[in-house]
């Protein structure tokens, strides 16, 4: 009988260990992962240039879940979404690999993709690949900054 007892308290207990551990990845980004909402977006031409308000004609999502972020633009009516491999380390921030998505595959950002950089653009991100001073990142609020663009993005809970 306790023999019995014995093994229903070890398999319960390894249930619920496998139970726990496989329903969720541990978030390894610290306060960067999560949904961020581009709340404002700067540009200049030039490094001595001031930095220029520039008001998104859409609205620009960053969700950030392991090694991954994927980028949501939406406008009229539809979703473009751009994912992206990416590097954090300490006060930067390296967009490594860029891919558009489409509902039945992903294509990489190359540098002959010019309709794509040049939508990118318009949300910060030049090339592909972008490295970006992380200036502020707490719970709620980041401002990502390299020579042309300052973004600021606001954690959605």
């Amino acid at each position: 009988m306790n023999i019995l007892r014995n093994y229903k308290s070890l398999f319960l207990g390894a249930a619920l260990a496998f139970t726990a551990s496989s329903c969720d990845k541990t978030p390894i980004n610290g306060d960067l992962d999560g949904w961020w909402y581009v709340s404002s977006y700067h540009t200049r031409t030039a490094q001595a240039e001031p930095y220029k308000d520039v008001l998104p004609q859409s609205r620009v999502y960053w969700a950030v879940q392991l090694h991954l972020l994927s980028i949501s633009n939406l406008s009229n009516g539809y979703t473009d979404e751009t994912l992206a491999r990416f590097v954090h380390r300490g006060d930067s921030l390296h967009l490594t690999q860029l891919y558009v998505h489409f509902r039945n595959h992903d294509e990489p950002v190359t540098t002959d993709s010019v309709r794509t950089l040049k939508a990118l653009s318009a949300i910060g991100i030049r090339d592909t690949k972008v490295s970006y001073r992380v200036a502020s990142l707490t719970d709620r609020n980041m401002t990502l900054v390299n020579s042309r663009d300052s973004l600021t993005l606001h954690k959605i809970k």
